[in-house]
């Protein structure tokens, strides 16, 4: 069985080697002589990280700084400074635990280091559940409020549409009227007669019957074009609300992606021109809802990395009996280090608060649980682009007659 990896930050190879014989029989020890080296090492590959005080280039308080900054891998001070306002600071810092070396401490150490990963670990399972606990009220809450949203804006949208076709039907009778009308003035050779026809013909004259009837025609039709895209928003809204269906649907993720974009609109394109290549797909078994959460999350992160201005882009495919979603950007990248930890529970206090609360780690988890993948990469230049690959039937979903995982 591999050991499990300990860093050590120490100068003095005697302290070093009573540090590697405490722990030699459950952890390999990597050691580092001087703290800068600290900042060139991938800190994630260990279980806990060491920190002596007196280095020889920086202070150790230092290290424990930038340890913090970069990693949530626990860091213990082990240092001779027996000095209680130095390890307050050093515990205020980030540090989980600060020992004075001496027989003692060395004797601890194993169990220091044991219980140390273990409340490390206990940590991140109850700050995970908390956060997926957050997500599913979130997620819930979104659906009640645009469900209840939908509701109330269809009833008066039903009587504006209404009222905007009569008078679409009554301007058009009002027009088949008039047009009458004029014919009979052209059949009338009277004076009176053809002073009239000469004054509502008059091309100039804005205020003639002929230009009131198409300017109102042209109003009429603007403001049902605007009652349409209205009504494809609250469809949309009532689509997406649907987070917490227990049924397994067959849908269209196309339609699916779109509806998100129709919610999401307006705070994505403050900073992206939308993009949209759907490609011709079969319809997949799943709980849309969930998935419809997944593409929110996904979009929402990839807009708020954008610098200044960028596009986002959303291609489908199908390719054999799967099920290709690819969303990407352009005008912003994810740093390189988060890569490899961004599906993962967010509890580093550094991070951003859009990192902490867009829920990647749930989206990850609704997909795996589609039977599906999900990636992430870095593309030439500047841009980011998540790939989603879907079962069109996943075999974990089919039967399932207790509803879907909450989230």
């Amino acid at each position: 069985m591999q050991k499990k990896r300990i860093l050590l930050c120490e100068d003095d190879e005697d302290q070093a080697l009573l540090v590697q014989d405490a722990l030699e029989d459950k952890y390999a020890l990597d050691i580092l002589s001087l703290g800068q080296r600290v900042f060139e090492t991938n800190l994630d590959d260990y279980e806990v990280i060491l920190l002596d005080y007196n280095l020889p280039d920086i202070s150790g308080l230092e290290v424990l700084q930038e340890v913090v900054r970069r990693t949530e891998v626990p860091a213990i001070m082990l240092t001779g400074e027996d000095n209680i306002q130095l390890a307050v600071e050093a515990l205020k810092i980030g540090a989980y635990n600060y020992l004075v070396k001496g027989p003692s401490a060395y004797t601890a150490l194993p169990i220091v280091v044991q219980k140390t990963t273990e409340e490390y670990n206990q940590k991140r399972k109850n700050q995970e559940l908390e956060l997926l606990l957050f997500q599913k009220e979130k997620t819930a809450a979104i659906g009640q409020l645009a469900a209840s949203t939908s509701h109330e804006i269809c009833n008066p949208l039903s009587f504006i549409t209404g009222n905007l076709a009569f008078i679409k039907e009554y301007t058009q009778d009002l027009e088949t009227i008039f047009n009458d009308f004029l014919k009979k003035l052209r059949q009338d050779p009277s004076n009176l007669a053809q002073s009239y026809l000469e004054k509502f013909q008059t091309p100039t004259d804005k205020d003639t019957p002929i230009s009131l009837i198409g300017e109102i025609k042209h109003a009429v039709n603007d403001a049902m074009e605007g009652a349409e895209r209205i009504r494809r928003i609250v469809q949309g809204l009532l689509d997406f609300s649907n987070v917490q269906r227990t049924e397994l649907e067959s849908v269209n993720l196309n339609k699916s992606l779109a509806n998100t974009l129709q919610i999401l609109r307006y705070e994505l394109t403050q900073k992206a021109k939308i993009i949209t290549e759907y490609g011709d797909l079969p319809s997949i078994t799943c709980y849309p809802g969930q998935l419809n959460q997944v593409f929110m999350n996904i979009l929402i992160y990839l807009s708020q990395i954008i610098k200044q201005k960028g596009d986002i882009k959303i291609k489908t495919y199908q390719k054999n009996k799967n099920i290709f979603i690819e969303i990407s950007n352009t005008g912003g990248q994810i740093p390189e280090k988060k890569l490899s930890s961004l599906f993962m529970p967010r509890f580093n206090p550094y991070l951003s608060e859009h990192e902490k609360a867009v829920g990647l780690n749930v989206s990850y988890e609704i997909i795996k649980h589609h039977g599906g993948e999900i990636e992430v990469k870095n593309l030439p230049g500047s841009g980011s682009k998540f790939t989603i690959r879907l079962p069109i039937q996943p075999p974990n979903l089919t039967g399932n007659k207790n509803g879907p995982k909450n989230y």
